[in-house]
């Protein structure tokens, strides 16, 4: 015959057991919603040194990361670093609206990796009479204005997939319309 103390501790064992199986249901789940996004995870094997290496690079080229671990915060330094690598050897921006958004880039990535904020990059930017270019949705390309940098400008431009996608819709754009 069972005791009381067994039959207390049925349900709390049930609990645990009910939490256990939830927490798996929801972690497959985030992993076949991550495979879906980014497609399947491939591991990357690195010496400890190389490791911690990227860790540096992360403090440096962080800006307004909302990874959670190690993993992911290593993962999205190297999607930036192969941005970077693109954006500076592969993309090619030939109309000057294009050039002149590779050139903001570069000052605000230079600035961002100074650690400076993105206000004070802002300051810099207007004191230097730097124009804006910004993405016009409806055209697909680049246009330039003179007017004050704010906050959202710089994140804008800290986001190195963003300024691909830019850059390559203005330059494909750019192309149809002069043919």
């Amino acid at each position: 015959m069972p005791n009381d103390d067994m039959i207390s501790q049925q349900p709390a064992q049930e609990k645990k057991e009910r939490e256990k199986n939830l927490d798996k249901m929801r972690q497959k789940k985030r992993r076949e919603l991550v495979a879906k996004k980014f497609g399947k995870i491939v591991p990357i094997h690195m010496l400890e040194e190389t490791k911690a290496r990227l860790e540096m690079i992360a403090k440096k080229t962080a800006i307004s990361r909302k990874e959670h671990n190690a993993a992911e915060k290593r993962s999205s330094v190297i999607a930036e670093l192969v941005n970077q690598y693109y954006i500076d050897n592969l993309l090619a921006y030939e109309h000057e609206n294009s050039e002149l958004a590779y050139n903001t880039y570069n000052k605000i990535w230079q600035a961002n990796f100074q650690g400076k904020p993105a206000d004070v990059i802002a300051r810099q930017l207007n004191k230097a009479g730097t124009r804006i270019p910004y993405f016009d949705d409806k055209s697909g390309k680049i246009v330039v204005e003179s007017g004050k940098w704010k906050k959202d400008d710089i994140e804008t431009f800290s986001d190195t997939a963003l300024v691909i996608k830019i850059i390559e819709s203005n330059e494909k754009n750019t192309k149809r319309n002069a043919k």
